[in-house]
């Protein structure tokens, strides 16, 4: 009895090893993961505007930071943030690629406006990326360079996929592990993409450091297609 007691602590162990590192993807694995790639840049192909609840969560100095904001999107690069909470001191931050001098239109809660530089240190305080790689074509960028550099140089750790939900919304999960060398230049250690299965596009993306920390956390639900853009849109 003991024997077999052992016997099965080393094959749960085993199991729990083979779940964290991950494994070498099969020709199965890139059927799905590739398919899900591939529908996800093909659907955003087709979007010209968006509407979306976007909720950002980052780790700085060792804390996540939640902001909570509306996020409107127009083709080629307007982007129009309205927060909901999280961040007082700024209610609407609009940039629009070539407009304004290329500077964010911060509207604030006292009531007054201002125009700052997408790089420079107020606009970048507690954040990791800059406005301009905000929305979700740079999400779908990022997961796509890592996903086909780590598949072509036979890098890439399958952790798991499949159907699953996500906050009650039908999506595909895909959880891969990328090396952790720094000199390979890869994004992060982890990641875990839940895509909706009609829309195919990012419901959520989470980012794990090479500590398996979350590192970061974007969620966009309520997602509306297409939607109209006027004059006003980004006033």
């Amino acid at each position: 009895m003991k024997i077999i007691f052992t016997g099965i602590k080393y094959l749960l162990l085993t199991l729990m090893i083979l779940f964290t590192l991950g494994r070498p993807a099969r020709a199965d694995d890139y059927a799905f993961c590739d398919d899900l790639v591939k529908k996800m840049n093909e659907s955003y192909a087709r979007l010209d505007s968006y509407s979306v609840h976007f909720i950002k969560q980052e780790r700085i100095n060792g804390e996540l930071n939640t902001e909570d904001t509306d996020l409107l999107f127009a083709k080629p690069f307007r982007v129009k943030m309205s927060w909901r909470s999280g961040l007082k001191r700024v209610v609407v931050a609009i940039y629009q690629e070539g407009e304004n001098n290329n500077r964010i239109r911060v509207k604030t809660g006292l009531g007054f406006s201002y125009s700052t530089d997408p790089l420079g240190a107020s606009a970048m305080k507690n954040n990791h990326h800059p406005i301009t790689a905000s929305g979700l074509g740079k999400v779908i960028e990022l997961i796509t360079a890592n996903y086909e550099r780590a598949r072509k140089n036979n890098e890439l750790k399958i952790v798991d996929y499949r159907d699953t939900q996500f906050q009650g919304q039908a999506t595909s999960r895909l959880e891969v592990l990328l090396p952790s060398e720094k000199n390979k230049g890869y994004y992060c250690r982890r990641m875990i993409l839940f895509a909706g299965r009609d829309s195919h596009l990012p419901v959520n993306i989470q980012i794990f450091n090479d500590n398996d920390e979350l590192y970061e956390n974007y969620t966009f639900l309520e997602l509306k297609e297409n939607v109209k853009i006027d004059d006003r849109s980004f006033q």
